[in-house]
């Protein structure tokens, strides 16, 4: 005798099967352009001497305010992906969001510090433009929902939220132009952070693009993807993929 416990089994089991036959796995890389621009903390410090032989300390920037970085590289990821139903899947991958880079630059004044140059000889040290440079190296790994919509039978495009675990290795570096050759009357140049600094984090992530199926297996993405990370004002990565489905 079937009761309503079967009925119920039975109709379960017919609304699941063709859900369950939907589910498709994939694998992509891909590679393309970031870009970085967030405030950092860097400081070159001048142990310099003025016109009475007395040593004064001076630094840029002169503000003591953060600096705004701007930098650009290129960026590669590699992803694998289930999708559930034909508009819902999942996405898990590592992402380099490469080593974008800057420049400080900064003018050691005419030397020793006091001097009048238009009026003084003393002034053996001329106007110096130096710079450092700074880095910032950032990887991690990241998870996304992802919803799809067809617009023909080899063409869809996709929109994806989610986190990104993160870490960062920021630098700055001594291009050696800063204390070679030796200025006269300067006794020490500092770079502040003298080593590297690491940071890392999770915050939210989100992006958009389009796949384009080529063949039965082969696939073909373009897509951005945009990082909300905490005390970055900026980051961003355009890529260019390709993608096998199972």
């Amino acid at each position: 005798m079937i009761n309503v416990r079967t009925l119920l089994i039975a109709a379960t089991l017919l609304t699941a099967g063709p859900a369950v036959a939907e589910i498709s796995f994939y694998a992509g890389i891909g590679t393309g352009g970031v870009r970085l621009e967030e405030d950092v903390n860097v400081r070159i410090t001048v142990r310099d001497q003025n016109i009475d032989n007395e040593f004064i300390t001076y630094s840029f920037p002169e503000d003591g305010g953060p600096l705004s970085f701007e930098g650009t590289d290129v960026g590669a990821k590699a992803y694998v992906g289930v999708r559930l139903l034909p508009f819902l899947g999942l996405e898990a991958g590592y992402v380099y969001l490469g080593e974008p880079e800057s420049d400080l630059n900064f003018t050691i004044p005419f030397g020793p510090i006091g001097c009048t140059p238009a009026i003084n000889f003393s002034c053996s040290r001329p106007e110096t433009s130096r710079n450092a440079q700074y880095t910032d190296e950032i990887d991690g790994w990241e998870v996304f929902a992802v919803g799809a919509w067809p617009l023909t039978d080899n063409l869809e495009i996709f929109g994806k939220a989610g986190v990104i675990g993160w870490e960062s290795t920021f630098t700055v570096t001594n291009t050696g132009e800063i204390i070679q050759p030796q200025l006269p009357f300067v006794e020490e140049v500092t770079l502040t952070p003298d080593d590297d600094v690491e940071t890392d984090g999770t915050d939210l992530a989100w992006g958009g693009g389009i796949n384009y199926k080529a063949t039965e297996h082969i696939g073909v993405r373009f897509e951005g993807t945009w990082y909300d990370i905490e005390d970055i004002d900026m980051l961003w990565m355009i890529n260019f993929g390709v993608q096998y489905n199972f």
